[in-house]
């Protein structure tokens, strides 16, 4: 009940956003830092207003179809741009993959004991992950365990379930639990928590980053411009600088024999373990 309201709220909130003087940009919060000094980036070059909307890619595009508002989506996995392409609600010579992201594992930089993907088993380790069914590297994170038959043994340390990656790697700096499933980007400049390195061989799919406009845009030149401007020398210089991968290859090669995009369906099943709401 309480998410039916949440989605009607904001449904009034887009319908009256749209009457103003600027472009709605759907986000995935994974990409918030990167595309937050972007956008920041256009604005001051052209004076356009972007209003930014953040959250898990499918929370975002639930909200979008909900509002039939929203001049570009961005997605943190190429599996919701094919959902959104089979509810027939995006232009599709817009579609583009903006960056690549891995799934990785961060803890607090005061866990000296956990180093390898097999301490994630230790009793005293409570973990976080961002909810499957809406956020993108929940998914990845349940397949990575899956993968290297480790979910049985490091589920039951699953402790919270966040509504996206943001969320769940803040309960890691504020000592909620004790590590997070991230995307290798989430915690790129911060010197309070550290990353669990991952062997080439584990890591089984690798994310597709991609943006579109939505058929129902009524900012299509602006958002064509935007995207563009996104998608050019001066956003590569920030998705560097945020660690971001941009080129297919490079993704490829910290992870030769993994998947690139598409999407790891997680059963009924392990969502109630989890306690997925």
């Amino acid at each position: 009940m309480l998410k039916i309201v949440v989605l009607v709220l904001i449904f009034l909130h887009l319908k009256t956003a749209a009457t103003g003087e600027e472009m709605i940009f759907f986000c995935a919060s994974g990409l918030k830092r990167s595309i937050e000094e972007i956008v920041n980036n256009y604005q001051q070059k052209t004076g356009k207003n972007v209003r930014m909307i953040y959250g898990g890619s499918g929370s975002l595009l639930s909200q979008m179809m909900l509002s039939e508002r929203g001049d570009i989506y961005l997605s943190a996995s190429d599996a919701y741009i094919v959902r959104a392409r089979e509810k027939g609600i995006i232009d599709e010579s817009s579609v583009k993959t903006v960056s690549y992201q891995l799934p990785a594992i961060v803890v607090s930089g005061k866990r000296k004991d956990i180093n390898t993907l097999a301490d994630l088993k230790k009793s005293d380790v409570k973990l976080a992950i961002a909810n499957p069914q809406s956020a993108p590297v929940g998914a990845f994170a349940v397949e990575l365990l899956k993968k290297n038959d480790l979910f049985e043994s490091i589920a039951p340390n699953i402790k919270t379930v966040s509504a996206n990656v943001e969320h769940a790697f803040a309960q890691v700096l504020l000592g909620t639990v004790g590590g997070a499933f991230v995307w290798n980007t989430t915690p790129v400049g911060n010197k309070n928590a550290k990353t669990i390195k991952l062997a080439q061989h584990k890591i089984p799919r690798i994310s597709r980053a991609t943006i579109c406009i939505p058929l129902f845009s009524s900012r299509k030149e602006e958002a064509e411009s935007l995207i563009k401007y996104i998608l050019g020398p001066a956003g590569a210089k920030v998705f560097r600088k945020h660690g971001f991968i941009t080129k297919e290859k490079d993704a490829r090669a910290l992870a030769p024999n993994a998947i690139p995009g598409g999407e790891y369906i997680v059963s009924d099943d392990i969502l109630k373990k989890l306690g997925a709401p």
